[in-house]
């Protein structure tokens, strides 16, 4: 009879233990799982993140964020997307992406939102195009018609058309909340800069005269870039800092290695870039030509990649439809150099640097920054 209890203890003992594993195995799961708190403001939705698994505790309490496009993002949804952001999450379909002052983001897929388009809005774009872009016969030798846009369904099709038709970093379209552009590629390790874009000033060392510009659009670069050659001139060190710049205006900038070259500069122009310089903000274009003969050094990282085409807009504001489409296209008549790796890969460094450590790489070469910090 002992023995028959003692098994039966032993039985009831061992279930007791199954059991409390199951429950121990099951509070574990539900606090590994994803949970969002929707906040609605106004016609958005925001999704913060309440609970996620033990491996992006360091995202608690940020919003889950959604692509404008492949090169922008932002915290806003234009519907109420709460089941089907956790199945994307637990299913692991989302990416991390470092915004400025480094801090990351997890971002659900490009395609994500339920967008759908009327034959009005596609018909446009196909006039704007085929009327106006200077890539349009190029889409065409791919496959693009207007047979094929009109099928367009929704933002699936519309990036698996366009991916397959188009090779433009400055190619963009919007329709209502709906975005269309080309990602570049990133160098591991880098990090846009922290400068905000409006960002201009001058200044001087004992060596080296030091421009720090973060557009080409701004008032302060078309007023006094060009003249700053004149000073910059006297220096055996002209640093253009162009990291994170994305574009504008070539002509400021022309006009400064004009003069270079008219006076015969004997100094070094070192050009400073990162992934995220584009189009103007790409100098090597302007200092890198053939006939150019002054002593340039590239240094950063590889740069955005956005040379082909240029950029000229179109708004339908009945629509809602943004289109940026290039007039002209640069390659293949002999303006860009021969370090262009291509489309959205941009220029290769002469000098590998990034912003940690581009103080003391530039001291290397023994240029004198004085109190200038690079963030």
């Amino acid at each position: 009879m002992e023995r028959k209890k003692s098994l039966k203890d032993l039985l009831v003992h061992t279930i007791l233990i199954a059991c409390s594993i199951i429950f121990l195995s099951s509070s574990y799961t539900k606090k590994s799982e994803w949970k969002l708190l929707e906040e609605k403001q106004q016609e958005y939705y925001l999704y913060k993140i309440v609970e996620t698994p033990s491996e992006y505790e360091n995202f608690k309490g940020e919003f889950v964020c959604r692509f404008l496009g492949r090169r922008n993002f932002a915290a806003y949804f234009t519907k109420s997307y709460e089941k089907k952001i956790l199945k994307s999450l637990a299913k692991g379909d989302f990416e991390i992406r470092t915004g400025t002052g480094r801090k990351e983001y997890i971002l659900v897929p490009p395609t994500f939102e339920d967008f759908s388009f009327t034959k009005e809005e596609l018909n446009y774009i196909w006039d704007i195009l085929s009327e106006n872009y200077a890539g349009f016969d190029e889409m065409e030798e791919k496959g693009f018609s207007k047979a094929k846009l009109l099928k367009i369904k929704n933002g699936s099709d519309f990036y698996r058309l366009f991916d397959k038709c188009i090779n433009d970093g400055h190619f963009a379209i919007r329709v209502k909340n709906f975005y269309y552009d080309q990602g570049h590629a990133v160098d591991p390790g880098t990090f846009i800069s922290e400068d905000s874009q409006n960002t201009y000033f001058e200044k001087q060392t004992s060596n080296a005269y030091y421009i720090r510009f973060t557009n080409c659009r701004s008032q302060e670069y078309f007023k006094n870039f060009a003249n700053a050659v004149l000073d910059a001139s006297k220096k055996d060190f002209i640093i253009l800092d162009a990291r994170s710049n994305h574009g504008g205006d070539d002509a400021p900038i022309s006009q400064f290695r004009k003069y270079l070259n008219t006076t015969g500069y004997k100094g070094t122009v070192i050009c400073l870039q990162d992934n995220w310089s584009f189009s103007s903000g790409e100098l090597w274009h302007i200092f890198g030509t053939k006939d150019v003969r002054i002593k340039c050094l590239l240094v950063g990282t590889h740069s955005g990649g956005l040379q082909r085409f240029d950029s000229y807009e179109y708004d339908n504001e009945e629509l809602n439809i943004h289109i940026a489409a290039g007039l002209y296209q640069r390659d293949g008549i002999g303006i860009l150099p021969d370090n262009w790796l291509g489309e959205l890969k941009g220029y290769e460094p002469q000098i590998w640097a990034t912003t940690d450590n581009m103080k003391e790489t530039l001291e290397g070469l023994g240029v004198d920054l004085g109190d200038i910090v690079f963030k």
